[in-house]
């Protein structure tokens, strides 16, 4: 490969170098991919294409190979490496996909990782995915519940609601709750409501009650936004129609410093309902 570097070095031009070295990698990665993959972590900015590539040939042939290498490259080029080869390892042996993975605790992708670790039982065993990421500590099955919910949100609901149940972590419930509903009532609005109806009265019931208000075009907002219980959720249900979650959280904690009374709360939850987009 020391002729084709040679041309790489000589080149100006910054698409013609990227291509260049993609060509390399790829040539040299057959017959020694640890030392093209070596080369192309030393070249700096954006790689993580040729990486990609590098990653994908040699994980399929030599899976504990290319995970082992994950160590040797710089944390730049790890998190683009590691992920490419765990799309590899975890059909291929999902129990030492787990082992493998369980290095990079702490590590920004972990949570990545992790989701991927259920994809191949959340499509042929989705009860045993999602008994699986309720097992896990409660630090570390964020992502991959979420991603639990959201992916059977698009072909199953029902299913996906039914779950939602079994989650201990509100902070998780409550945000699965509001992504299902957002895919779920496009889908089946009637059967959000009857689900809905069959809730318990409390904080899930109106996380649900507002992501109905929040996210779904209903002409009757006003009978919607009067049955969530909590003042601030139903507040903030109202606001999030038109403004980013993140911001109604500030809008409404600001409001609290105003120390409104009754009348002013019910005044303000009039307009917001009439105004609503």
């Amino acid at each position: 490969p020391q002729g084709a570097i040679a041309m790489y070095e000589r080149v100006d031009d910054s698409n013609v170098k990227q291509t260049l070295a993609s060509y390399v990698a790829r040539g040299w990665g057959e017959s020694d991919p640890a030392a093209a993959a070596q080369w192309v972590s030393s070249l700096g900015g954006d790689q993580s294409e040729t990486l990609q590539i590098l990653a994908r040939h040699w994980a399929a042939k030599d899976i504990d190979a290319a995970a082992a290498f994950t160590n040797k490259l710089n944390e730049g080029d790890r998190n683009t490496w590691v992920n490419e080869v765990a799309q590899s390892f975890m059909y291929e042996d999902p129990e030492r996909y787990l082992q493998w993975i369980d290095q990079f605790r702490g590590e920004p992708y972990y949570g990545q990782l992790l989701t991927r670790a259920v994809w191949p039982s959340e499509r042929t065993d989705p009860e045993a995915a999602v008994s699986f990421v309720l097992g896990l500590d409660p630090s570390i099955r964020s992502a991959p519940l979420q991603s639990l919910i959201d992916q059977f949100a698009e072909h199953d609901p029902k299913r996906a609601a039914g779950w939602l149940s079994q989650i201990p972590d509100e902070d998780i419930r409550l945000a699965s709750t509001d992504s299902l509903i957002q895919k779920w009532s496009s889908q089946a609005p009637g059967d959000v409501e009857q689900w809905i109806d069959a809730l318990p009265e409390g904080t899930f019931k109106d996380a649900a009650l507002a992501a109905v208000v929040a996210h779904t075009g209903s002409s009757d907002v006003k009978s919607l936004s009067d049955r969530i219980t909590n003042r601030d959720t139903r507040i903030a249900a109202l606001f999030n129609r038109g403004v980013r979650p993140e911001v109604t959280t500030e809008i409404v904690a600001i409001l609290h410093e105003i120390a409104l009374d009754d009348r002013q709360w019910k005044a303000l939850e009039g307009a917001l309902a009439r105004t609503s987009p």
